[in-house]
């Protein structure tokens, strides 16, 4: 019964208010992520700055699916050779 709750709150508040309602999910998704961060990796690892964090967060969001933030093996070099044609 909680879950439905929520989603149903997250409805209501979608439709008012749906580039608000994005905006604070990507920021609650931002700090929970780095909490994590923060928590996962050693001391010594350059990920643990918020500046890095938050340019990986930025470039992980805005291309995924695209193929266009790492390739790997020859396939996905094909995909996304043939995707920068375009």
């Amino acid at each position: 019964m909680f879950p439905l709750q929520w989603r149903r709150r997250l409805q209501r508040w979608w439709s008012k208010a749906p580039w608000l309602t994005l905006l604070a999910l990507l920021a609650l998704l931002h700090v929970l992520g780095y909490a994590m961060m923060l928590w996962e990796e050693p001391h010594g690892s350059q990920l643990r700055s918020l500046l890095t964090y938050t340019y990986f967060f930025v470039v992980t969001v805005t291309t995924a699916g695209r193929l266009t933030a790492a390739v790997i093996g020859g396939g996905g070099a094909c995909q996304a050779g043939r995707w920068a044609a375009l």
